[in-house]
């Protein structure tokens, strides 16, 4: 582990991002960032040198990252990670706008719905239907980060024409496995978090459902990329989705990052800067081909 990696990971414990909640706590947070929403997100027009539209799909809002020049009627739709009740961090829109700029594809970044304003049945409807309007404009390729990878593989389980995912630490299964729940070098996810947005999150859905808990789904004929960090929660169920999948044959490749903690790949650290290259080469490679 790079020394960048060790002091970002001091920043995340003296934090306290995986401090455990009373459910008086969690629902005052669930509260204040139901608020929040409602305020709307501010972005600048331009961010790293890339334009940001913005634009209303059915209510939701979304940005589109717009490279100076547009390369290809492909397209890349970003589902950010949020535990399913917050918003987007700086790291998620500065990965957006690199993608943009490394591969001249437009970047879709939806402000999806969530706890406590909705759950999961009718957010991925309405992600699944921005996909097909996306869709009537070209190839699109799902990338996403935590729970948001999570419903980037809940909707490819659903869909027969997603042909490539990116999942970075992706949320596997709403009941943590036991394996994650005894790992004590994870200073991010918060298990009584995670145990209370599950509950919420699935309503009336039986916690095995794919649109729940992708892990169960099946995803042949699909190109996966999985990453995850050695030290985070969901470390443990992503290797078991790598294996499981492999076993079929399914084209899935996964990166573990050594001492790395959860989503890894969007911070500024050695370890990071290679994933993200990884990851634009990938997208590059699916958009216009593989070089020889």
């Amino acid at each position: 582990m790079s020394a960048a990696s060790g002091m970002l990971e001091n920043l995340f414990r003296l934090c306290g991002m995986a401090k455990e909640l009373s459910a008086r706590q969690f629902y005052r947070k669930l509260r204040k960032n139901a608020i929040r929403s409602k305020k709307g997100e501010r972005i600048c027009s331009r961010f790293f040198g890339i334009r940001v539209e913005k634009g209303v799909y059915c209510g939701m809002r979304y940005f589109a990252f717009l490279p100076r020049e547009v390369g290809t009627r492909k397209s890349v739709m970003y589902l950010h990670g949020s535990a399913y009740m917050n918003g987007y961090h700086i790291a998620q829109i500065s990965f957006a706008a690199a993608i943009a700029r490394k591969t001249q594809a437009k970047v879709y970044f939806p402000l999806y719905p969530k706890l406590p304003n909705t759950t999961v049945l009718p957010c991925l409807a309405l992600l699944n239907n921005f996909y097909a309007f996306l869709k009537k404009k070209g190839e699109v390729l799902l990338l996403g980060d935590s729970s948001g990878a999570s419903l980037a593989l809940s909707l490819a389980a659903e869909r027969e024409d997603v042909s490539s995912v990116v999942a970075i630490s992706p949320w596997l299964k709403a009941d943590l496995g036991e394996a994650g729940r005894k790992m004590d070098g994870d200073v991010m996810i918060s298990l009584s978090t995670l145990d209370r947005v599950a509950h919420l999150w699935a309503h009336d859905l039986p916690h095995d459902s794919v649109k729940v808990s992708p892990f169960y789904g099946e995803y042949a004929g699909k190109d996966l990329l999985l990453f995850a960090g050695e030290k985070e929660r969901f470390r443990p169920d992503i290797s078991d989705f790598f294996r499981k999948q492999a076993e079929r044959g399914g084209k899935v490749t996964y990166r573990e990052g050594k001492g790395q903690q959860h989503c890894y790949p969007l911070y500024p650290t050695p370890e990071g800067r290679e994933a993200r290259r990884e990851i634009y080469e990938k997208l590059q490679n699916t958009i216009y081909g593989e070089k020889k």
